[in-house]
């Protein structure tokens, strides 16, 4: 993809100055870079303007505001056909923020919130909820009675928490429930959604931190228990913030490993089945 990138433009937030000529800078994009911003003056055929208003009602008629893009696409083919367009439709209202879709990583799953500011409602009241102090989430440990009781506002049918807390943990990878490995594969295969159901769940973006010092301590201590192993470390400041945490969440969710300890810094794990640590 060729983007052009644009020269700095100086403003003002204080006295303005520069304002106007950046609205005309920011206009002259979306009207030129046409890979960016397909769709800017495309006259759209009203059948497509329909879909595009049927979309976004169809939270009006849903228990919660999301739906599985199998199912999603279920409800546009079975009214409009266009089987051929929903990608395109769908993606031209993901791109002007009216819908969000994510994929699952991994895999061609995907996943559609009708109503993006109930989704970011939901995240903010997880992480920046003064409810969860140290004494309510013990070592990165949230029950679900409190996350229930964060969200009892936003989320008014009670028996779609556990399937909704679980796909917000696979498709964004903030959390996953606290179970052994056996469990853990069992419940991501379930086909049941009443079988979803877990006590608590692990944040990593609640873990306690580990200093340096302890890190290796606890990396002596566990290298007595094996004769073979391979230390790896890669380290970067310029991840993004967030990223360990993803990452912590999709190795544990995707891969074959136990963690056999988890901060919210640094892990301590082994193969599932072969003998590496």
């Amino acid at each position: 993809m060729n983007i052009q990138i644009e020269s700095c433009q100086p403003i003002s937030s204080l006295t303005y100055q520069g304002i106007n000529e950046l609205n005309q800078t920011i206009q002259h994009c979306i009207l030129t870079q046409k890979i960016i911003f397909p769709h800017i003056n495309r006259i759209l055929p009203t059948l497509w303007a329909d879909t595009n208003q049927y979309i976004e009602s169809l939270a009006d008629h849903l228990p919660v505001p999301y739906l599985l893009w199998e199912n999603f696409t279920t409800h546009i083919t079975d009214k409009y056909g266009l089987s051929n367009l929903v990608n395109d439709i769908t993606m031209s209202l993901h791109d002007e923020g009216k819908i969000l879709v994510l994929n699952e990583i991994g895999t061609l799953n995907r996943i559609v919130f009708l109503r993006p500011l109930w989704l970011g409602d939901l995240l903010s009241s997880l992480f920046h909820s003064e409810l969860i102090s140290q004494s309510y989430s013990k070592e990165g440990y949230l029950h679900s009675d409190l996350v229930r009781s964060l969200w009892m506002n936003l989320l008014h049918k009670k028996e779609y928490f556990y399937q909704l807390w679980f796909l917000l943990m696979r498709f964004l990878l903030i959390a996953y429930p606290k179970m052994n490995k056996k469990q853990l594969k069992n419940f991501f295969n379930t086909k049941d959604k009443n079988e979803i159901k877990f006590d608590y769940a692990i944040v990593p973006y609640y873990l306690p931190f580990i200093n340096f010092n302890e890190q290796e301590k606890e990396k002596k201590n566990f290298f007595k228990q094996i004769t073979n192993h391979i230390n790896v470390r890669y380290q970067s400041s310029l991840l993004p913030l967030g990223f360990f945490h993803r990452y912590s969440v999709s190795a544990i969710l995707k891969l074959d490993i136990i963690y056999i300890k988890h901060w919210n810094n640094f892990i301590l794990g082994e193969h599932e089945e072969k003998h590496v640590k």
